[in-house]
């Protein structure tokens, strides 16, 4: 199968490797503060769309540095 791959990249503030599928989960933050306004659902809906369109979404980071997200979609032939 073909994949049409979607990369994004930033230089926030980053998060340690070991949380690479944690940040996955529904209401995680890693670091709540009085400064932030998340709510933790925005990744985990991202990644139920990618997975519903059969696609692999992976999170690499490192901190103080930035985030990457790459996204994988089955390109129909």
């Amino acid at each position: 199968m073909t994949y049409c791959e979607i990369i994004i990249q930033d230089n926030g503030k980053g998060f340690d490797a070991v949380h690479n599928e944690k940040i996955f989960g529904m209401f995680q933050q890693l670091e709540p503060s009085v400064d932030e306004r998340s709510t933790g659902i925005g990744l985990a809906i991202s990644k139920r769309i990618v997975e519903n369109h059969q696609g692999k979404i992976i999170a690499s980071g490192v901190r103080n540095k930035g985030a990457t997200f790459k996204i994988y979609l089955p390109i129909e032939e």
